[in-house]
Order: structure tokens, then sequence, then C-alpha cells
């Protein structure tokens, strides 16, 4: 009955959206024209609860609509190559770049919590809280966590692996559904300005809020990535058509780009049934969960038992992907997903969103970066990470760090048998007046005035010239060079450049030779 229920709901969200404009909220992905591969998660199980992880690609079969499609894209995902990692061994997290890096490596999961504080009731908060921080501290050390309040803004939140900062945000959560006074955020006194329409502007900030939280998760990884939603309500308050569009504009982004929801009710077993703009509350969460392969923990007192299924679903799961027939409509297809094998049994989102055509816009294809500026920024992702047993890391695409501290090129007509005329670059701290100091680690605050120095020949030294570049291997700005007593230094005041990753080129040449160095630096904020 439950699931005639959720599939009539889902029908009736869908023909309301239809006839309604979807609302601004969050920001859409970008997809090239041309693009309609679809990509979907599949927890598959025996018959006692366990992954099954040996199966192939012409294990599935797909149908979209009811037409069979071919899979183009197969893979297995398992958490268990980052189980055994230490607690001493994570890295930094500063920018957008570090989480995409370290949500990439094999085994690591990414688990988003947000705290609809709007819409919780502060005596059930406290029931949500043990529940909450017991599942942060059960997670394996690489995994990767954030949480957001109302307000938060998904650009300043980075994913950590530090749990104390994530603890202690949880126990500092607090329910103020209905609860007006006094202002907690400044927003909040424009909102008194209009007292009847508090809840619709409070339900406008909680969708904005969850859906810019979707959008970039789905900028940092392609693999499954998991939202616990709190909350006691979802949807607007007012009419039938304006929840409806609520449920498919959020399920259209999460299907977009792999996030499965898991709201959580942390007001325990209910009796009578909640409503939201005439739809069952509970209902509400089940079509959000059910349509994105997560699950919703609702009419339960047992949340720490449910919270552990949402670690189980991204512990191991294919990762599958095909080709979609349909053109760029903006309608909502279905998926259905099965597996040849007896015994087994398949969980997966039942459906996606297409996108419009005035969504998919045509893209010049970005340049392809330089070998040795992702050979350089790979090494300094490298020297970034705290020191730890080298067998426990991941293994890497990319050199070892150890091998070599810089990326050099020779170029003559007889390379191999010319040295370099610019040796491996080092990084000095410049103080004035004060002596210099060799830096321990390439980041450095935006306070600091540096300098990189490399060895050059002492007799008919070369034309050492030094120039700032960008990630994508862009000219931002020549360096200053001095060259005196078989040492060329560039200086860089780094009040001049913004917080980020760059990378440094040092090129000497003299006569027909060339020989290029890369080094690459972070500067905090």
């Amino acid at each position: 009955m439950r699931v005639l229920f959720a599939s009539a709901l889902l029908a009736a969200c869908l023909a309301a959206a239809a006839s309604t404009q979807s609302r601004e909220g969050g920001q859409q992905p970008t997809f090239r024209t041309g693009t309609n591969l679809v990509q979907v998660d599949a927890l598959v199980s025996d018959a006692s609860g366990n992954p099954v992880s040996d199966l192939t690609a012409d294990d599935f079969e797909i149908t979209d609509d009811g037409a069979p499609v071919a899979v183009t894209a197969f893979r297995f995902v398992s958490a268990e190559a980052a189980a055994h990692w230490r607690d001493d061994v994570i890295s930094p997290i500063r920018t957008v770049d570090d989480e995409a890096r370290e949500a990439a490596v094999d085994g690591v999961r990414v688990f988003a919590i947000f705290f609809d504080e709007y819409h919780v009731a502060r005596g059930n908060a406290f029931r949500a809280v043990p529940a909450l921080v017991q599942f942060v501290r059960t997670l394996p050390p690489a995994d990767l966590v954030a949480v957001y309040g109302v307000m938060d803004s998904a650009r300043d939140v980075r994913y950590t692996r530090d749990r104390a900062p994530v603890v202690q945000r949880i126990e500092a959560f607090a329910g103020r559904m209905g609860d007006y006074f006094p202002p907690k955020y400044p927003a909040e006194e424009e909102h008194l300005r209009h007292p009847r329409d508090i809840e619709t502007l409070r339900t406008q900030v909680s969708d904005s809020a969850l859906r810019a939280i979707v959008t970039h998760l789905g900028a940092i990884s392609d693999r499954r990535k998991s939202i616990i939603l709190v909350a006691e309500k979802v949807g607007f308050p007012g009419s039938f058509a304006d929840s409806a569009q609520y449920l498919f504009d959020m399920l259209g982004d999460a299907n977009r780009v792999n996030v499965s929801l898991y709201p959580v009710d942390p007001g325990g077993l209910r009796i009578g049934v909640q409503r939201t703009a005439g739809m069952p509350a509970i209902e509400m969460f089940r079509s959000l969960a059910e349509q994105t392969g997560g699950s919703a923990i609702v009419n339960r007192n047992d949340l720490t038992g449910a919270l552990a299924q949402v670690s189980r679903d991204a512990s191991a799961y294919y990762l599958l992907g095909y080709v979609s027939a349909h053109p760029a409509d903006g309608k909502f297809h279905t998926i259905a997903i099965r597996v040849k094998r007896r015994g087994v049994s398949v969980r997966a989102r039942n459906g996606y969103l297409a996108f419009k055509n005035d969504d998919v816009r045509t893209e010049t294809p970005a340049p392809a970066v330089p070998a040795e500026i992702d050979k350089a920024l790979a090494r300094l992702a490298e020297q970034l990470r705290p020191a730890g047993d080298e067998l426990i890391l991941p293994k890497r695409a990319f050199e070892s760090a150890a091998a070599n501290g810089s990326a050099g090129r020779v170029l003559s007509d007889a390379a191999t048998a010319t040295a370099p005329l610019v040796g491996a670059p080092s990084f000095v701290i410049l103080h004035g007046v004060q002596p210099e100091e060799r830096a321990a680690r390439p980041e450095f605050a935006r306070s600091a005035r540096i300098a990189v120095r490399a060895a050059i020949p002492v007799d008919a030294a070369p034309a050492v010239t030094a120039t700032l570049l960008g990630r994508t291997g862009q000219e931002l700005a020549k360096l200053p060079v001095t060259a005196l007593s078989g040492r060329a230094e560039a200086t860089l005041t780094l009040a001049n450049v913004g917080p980020g990753d760059y990378v440094v080129r040092l090129v000497g040449e003299r006569g027909g030779d060339r020989t290029e160095q890369y080094v690459a630096l972070r500067v905090l904020r």
C-alpha cells in the first residue's frame, strides 16, 4: 500500500510540476550539447543482506522507460580500500580542489548532514544529536563529512576527516520550528517584517540551502554521495502544487549528480499523520529517499540503528552508466535495473529528470592542462599530506613526491647528455631585516613574501625567467629574477594573489639548450 501511495504521489507531483515553472534556487550543472549519459548506482545484496561484489556489466539489465539500454560504463565501488587508514593519516582540505582530490581516492565516502532547524521542534532536536554523534564517530578515518545549517554557504563549508569539529557542530544543534524570537540571523530581522510569510520565507531558505549542498556535492565527485536531512517536514506551506514542485525539483537536482537523500524525522514514532500542503510528510520523506536511492528514517525511536544503514549503503555499490535515447525534454524517465543472478536483490533510484533544452548549453571544451602542471600539483598534494605509514596510503596515479622534488624538462639536441640549466626549485620565506627561513611545507599565508630558488651553472650562466601559473597552466604574472653565484632566485609577494594553488615555472636558456622546472605552492586565506 505504501509503495502504491509513493508512486501515486510521484505521479501527482510530476503532473503538478509540469504546469508550474521551476523556482529559482540551486545552480544547475552545465552539460555540453549532446550529453545524454545517465549514471545510476545500484546496491546489490544477497539473501543475508551482504553486498555482492563479483558481478560484471553483463549481469545487469537496464530499461529506460521500458526500453532496454546497453551498459556503457561500469565500476564497482567499495570502501574497503580506505577502511584501514589510521586516524592520523589525513590530508588538509581547504579548497574545492582538495575536496575533489580526496573524494576521488578509492574507498573514500562523502557524507553531508543538513540540519533544517526551521523545521525541527526544539525538544525533538535533542533526540537526533546522540545518534548522529555516534554515526560520525563510527565512520572510518578516510571518510569525508560536513555539517550544514540553514544559513551556511556551501562554498564556505569544507568536508573534513577531523571528527571533533563535526561532533561539536552536531552537539550545538537546536531546533527552532515555530520559534521566531529572538532573531538568530540578520536575515530573520527582515523575516519579522512579513509575519504572515515567515513560514514560506523559512522554507525558501531551507530549500535553497539543501539544493546548494546537492550542487556542491555534484561538483566534487561523480560517485555516490549521501545527505542526511534532519527535518520534521519538507515542502512548501500552501498548495499541493507548491510541494509537488519542490519534490520534482529536488529529485531532479539530486539524481543528476548522484546524490542519495536520507531524510531523518527526529520526532520518533508518531501517532496521527503530519501533512505538508495536503501531502503526508512521511510520504514526502519516503519519495525523496526512494527516488534517489536512499531510505527514509521515519516513525522510529531508534535512530542509531537506522543511521548505520546510511554507512552500509555507501560501502559497496555498482556505478552504472548508459546513453539515453531521450532528448532534453525536461521530463521524468523511469529506470528499472535487474540482476540476472538468482537470489540477489538490487536497490537503485527508479528514474531521472532529463534536462530541458534551456539547461543544455554549448561549451568550448576546456584546454588540456599541461602534464608538467598536473605533476607539480600532484606533488603538492602529497607534500601537504601529513607524514604517516606509507603502506596504508592509497596508491596514487602520479609520480611519488619522494622521487623528485620538481618537474624538470631539458630540451636540446642532445638532451640526455646535457646537465639541466636550472636545478630543482625550493622555497624560502623572506623576513626583511630578519634572517630568511627555509619553508618546511609549500603552503604560505598571504602575508608572506617568498623566494623560489634553484641552482644554475656558475660558468656560462643561462638566462633565467620565472612565471606564476594558475592551476590550468594559464600565465598570471612574470616574476622578477636575480642570478648570482650559481643561484637563480624569483621573488613573490603573496598579498598580490588570492588563496589557492599555483605553479611557478622557471626556464633557463643558453644557446639552443633550454630547461624548464615546475614547482607548486598553496596560498592560504
